[in-house]
């Protein structure tokens, strides 16, 4: 029996895209980044605990541990390291002070973890009563990827914006496959939450800073990783149609 409701996840993603949204107009009138968002979210994300603890719905939503096995069957997770790297992390910004790492770092952290409890660990299990189907798999991931439409709220340009939504849409369909593979969603808040730090403790998106060549280059490179994990985990190893408890390989 599927515990997840669709009231349940639409609630919890209406109230995160307020809050973030709330906390990003907070943090910019304080002149302070992520300080306004971080109290509002962390609130959100306790609470959030608090229920599913209480519900007994961790195992159905994801917070379990990963299997050895499991580990192997998914590359060891290897395409996204290279998704990581890629993204930024070798162009760290050197000028950011203790306070702006620590509050980026504790922002990506809140928000990574509730991106993936709620568009993975709620909306793939909804969208057809708890079983795995390609249908669920798709919209679920093309929702993560279209969901940063709201980037724009946040001073993203299209442009921006657009190819952020290229690249999220193919990193949402392979993890929503490796939730299924591995009946786990910390695996993708790990990866999420370095990615999004990657970027947020980086230069490639700092004004005054030139790396267009290189962001070209790496998002064309990223797609590319991305779609071929896409293939690999859905050819090899996965079985649609199939209830949560009996997807296996």
């Amino acid at each position: 029996m599927n515990k997840v409701k669709w009231g349940m996840f639409l609630f919890c993603l209406i109230t995160y895209v307020v809050f973030v949204n709330a906390g990003t107009i907070i943090s910019r009138a304080i002149e302070v980044p992520y300080l306004g968002s971080i109290p509002l979210i962390l609130i959100f994300f306790a609470s959030l605990l608090f229920y599913i603890k209480k519900q007994a719905l961790s195992k159905e939503i994801g917070l379990t541990t990963v299997s050895g096995t499991d580990i192997k069957g998914s590359l060891f997770y290897l395409p996204l390291l290279a998704l990581i790297l890629l993204n930024g992390m070798f162009f760290i910004n050197r000028t950011l002070s203790v306070q702006d790492i620590i509050l980026a770092i504790v922002f990506m952290f809140l928000v990574t973890s509730l991106e993936e409890i709620i568009c993975r660990g709620m909306l793939l299990k909804v969208i057809d009563g708890g079983r795995i189907t390609k249908r669920a798999v798709l919209i679920s991931g093309a929702a993560f990827g279209f969901g940063h439409i709201f980037s724009l709220l946040m001073g993203y340009d299209i442009i921006r914006t657009i190819l952020q939504i290229t690249l999220a849409v193919p990193i949402g369909i392979v993890l929503c496959l490796l939730f299924a593979r591995t009946k786990s969603i910390v695996p993708g808040i790990v990866f999420h939450f370095l990615y999004n730090s990657a970027s947020a403790l980086g230069t490639l998106s700092t004004q005054g800073t030139d790396h267009t060549s290189y962001n070209n280059i790496a998002r064309g490179i990223m797609i590319l990783i991305s779609l071929a994990y896409l293939v690999y985990l859905w050819k090899n190893n996965f079985s649609f149609d199939l209830p949560q408890e009996n997807v296996r390989s």
